[in-house]
């Protein structure tokens, strides 16, 4: 553990080295964004390909809002899960703010994953915001793009 805490201080020591200005900044940027990108996997940017969105059901809760279950492709035949939780007195069609919350796995069990982040969302949607639950690492950044553009969103 003390080897990766000196070496993410040793490459946040020089992250911004030689940069001093906001000139320096922005000619460095793009080469930054697309070094970040080529250490994800994705550069060149993976094509836009239809989301095909279908919600499954909708429950509608006594806690103040509604929690729709639904899927979407990431990618053909690549399907992504979740719970989109939505205030009960949402207008159709009204723009909110959104949570994209992407979970991973919890102490629970097989079985206690999901319902372990259940909390989150209705939190969240207490707030008047929509929020995407998902325990799916399958949501691509063109995919949060799409979602943050309410383009996901029913």
């Amino acid at each position: 553990m003390q080897f990766l805490r000196r070496e993410a201080a040793r490459l946040d020591s020089k992250f911004l080295e030689g940069i001093t200005n906001r000139q320096q900044w922005e000619a460095k940027r793009p080469q930054l964004r697309q070094d970040y990108l080529e250490n994800l996997g994705l550069w060149p940017m993976p094509e836009r390909t239809p989301l095909e969105p279908k919600i499954t059901g909708v429950i509608d809760r006594a806690e103040g809002f509604r929690l729709e279950k639904l899927h979407f492709q990431s990618r053909p035949k690549l399907y992504v899960t979740g719970n989109l939780y939505v205030p009960k007195d949402a207008k159709a069609g009204a723009k909110l703010p959104a949570v994209l919350y992407v979970c991973g796995h919890s102490g629970r069990g097989r079985d206690g994953n999901k319902s372990a982040f259940q909390h989150v969302g209705s939190r969240y949607s207490s707030m008047a915001s929509r929020i995407f639950l998902s325990a799916s690492s399958r949501v691509r950044p063109c995919d949060q793009q799409l979602f943050r553009e309410g383009q996901l969103a029913t």
